[in-house]
């Protein structure tokens, strides 16, 4: 299962903001020495709002936040060619004008910050013998028809107090190096 894309069009005045994380530290005669925190210290976060016009549009949007907003999900900004992989810690709904036939005209309004970290929707546990495959989209190319790698072969250790097997025979000298493994 892929890692969602958020696919609903935002409103035209949408907001970024640009955050970077900066240590500060002040030092004697007024001098201050400033650096950037972590690998990634520029965190920028958009402000949109998402206009809907029946209630199931709406539901369908909130659904989509409950299930994806904590492990995340992509999204492109108007203001970027390339997809990035965002979190939404918040947003609401605005009900600008309800009809009695069930019409309903309003907005949702989600603030959602870029993140540097996938995280797999519904993880598949380590198990020896088991595939590894974990639901992100790839970073590279897509190779089709590639094997599925699994761990059969993997030695375990013995349980605690036992002895590891020693080979049964030892070199009686140590060996020389040669110039094919300098």
């Amino acid at each position: 299962m892929p890692t969602p894309m958020w696919i609903w069009c935002a409103a035209p005045g949408h907001q970024r903001a640009t955050k970077v994380e900066v240590d500060i530290q002040k030092l004697g005669d007024g001098y201050v020495h400033r650096s950037t925190r972590g690998l990634n210290p520029i965190k920028p976060s958009w402000r949109l709002t998402f206009p809907f016009t029946t209630l199931a549009h709406a539901e369908e949007m909130d659904a989509f936040l409950q299930d994806h907003a904590v492990p995340g999900f992509w999204f492109r900004p108007a203001d970027s060619s390339v997809d990035l992989f965002v979190t939404c810690d918040e947003w609401s709904a605005a009900i600008i004008d309800r009809t009695g036939n069930g019409q309903m005209i309003g907005t949702l309004g989600a603030t959602f910050e870029r993140a540097y970290n996938p995280q797999p929707i519904n993880p598949i546990p380590f198990a020896v013998g088991a595939p590894l495959a974990w639901p992100m989209p790839p970073l590279g190319p897509v190779m089709t028809g590639a094997p599925v790698v699994a761990l059969t072969n993997v030695p375990t250790l013995p349980p605690d107090g036992a002895m590891l097997p020693q080979p049964d025979v030892w070199p009686e000298q140590p060996l020389q190096p040669t110039e094919a493994n300098r």
